[in-house]
């Protein structure tokens, strides 16, 4: 009887816990999970055909990419008297920074979005 009271108790903090961060119960039990032991990995649900196909990690690597490359194109653009190479080297960072732009933006692929049936 008392495991069960302990039970209902941890629950009921974990759910106000939960609404005052604002996220899911089970993201709260995770982080709790995750503190106990950091062994244990987080949850992470499917999602079905059209959840989580890209990597967090390949987000954040070019995130980062794009970033140096903005503001390195910021700063050779604001450069007054640019000569014919720097021109090249600009029009060659625009580039760049679209494709890392793109690349960042990436959110995996999209798989048959129409209703189907009748």
């Amino acid at each position: 009887m008392k495991f069960f009271v302990i039970l209902i108790l941890t629950l009921t903090s974990l759910s106000s816990l939960a609404k005052k961060k604002k996220c899911k119960l089970t993201d709260v039990i995770d982080d709790f999970h995750s503190e106990v032991d950091p062994k244990l990995k987080k949850r992470r649900g499917g999602g079905g055909k059209n959840a989580q196909h890209a990597s967090m990690k390949k987000k954040q690597a070019a995130a980062e990419k794009y970033n140096e490359l903005k503001t390195e194109l910021d700063k050779l653009a604001r450069t007054a008297n640019k000569t014919k190479e720097m021109y090249k080297e600009l029009n060659k960072l625009r580039k760049q920074v679209k494709a890392a732009k793109k690349e960042m933006d990436y959110a995996g692929e999209n798989h048959s979005m129409t209703p189907k049936g009748n």
